[in-house]
């Protein structure tokens, strides 16, 4: 949906403020003008990761809308394991708080779905189509490898207020458990 079109130029925003971040590809943001405080904060958080190790950088392909939520579309440089992994939760972290501001002016809103389908988080005063989520939180699962047998799920939600993941749960599951959950769905099919 959109909203109005983003007046961030991130390659020239990167270029200036974060160097070890390169987003000469992306321009301008496929978002509206409301995430390009979301999508700058969300950059110097990357650029403070990745600063931890001068020879790593991060490129930036493509930064949109999708789902009513911010994307970032990015690979990484020279990172090791433990900056990959805050890098992806910096990413998390934008991505949840776009679900709650209006991707046309910034303020507090929620993810909504017009009548033709198109998702898009808004507040009231920009959009007309009911919240899709209401107010309570969304939940979502996290999945990431600690080992080549061994993966860590946790659940997740968004505090808004904080800015901030919150672990909900956190287990610890092996290469045997995911062999046999994709059998019982196999099975039940």
């Amino acid at each position: 949906m959109g909203g109005e079109p983003s007046r961030l130029d991130l390659g020239a925003y990167c270029a200036s403020r974060h160097p070890q971040v390169d987003a000469t590809r992306v321009g301008r943001p496929s978002c509206g003008a409301g995430w390009d405080a979301l999508v700058t904060t969300a950059v110097g958080r990357m650029a403070a990761v990745v600063a931890t190790a001068p020879a790593s950088r991060i490129v930036i392909e493509q930064v949109t809308q999708k789902y009513g939520t911010l994307r970032f579309y990015w690979y990484g440089v020279g990172l090791t394991r433990r900056q990959h992994r805050r890098i992806d939760i910096v990413e998390s972290l934008a991505e949840e708080r776009s679900g709650c501001i209006c991707e046309t002016c910034g303020a507090p809103a929620y993810i909504r779905v017009s009548e033709s389908g198109n998702v898009h988080t808004a507040c009231d005063a920009h959009s007309d189509d009911p919240p899709e989520e209401g107010t309570t939180p969304r939940e979502f699962t996290v999945t990431r490898p600690i080992s080549r047998r061994r993966r860590i799920s946790e659940g997740m939600t968004y505090d808004y207020e904080r800015d901030r993941l919150v672990v909900l749960s956190r287990r610890t599951e092996t290469s045997a458990h995911w062999k046999r959950k994709r059998l019982e769905v196999r099975l039940e099919d």
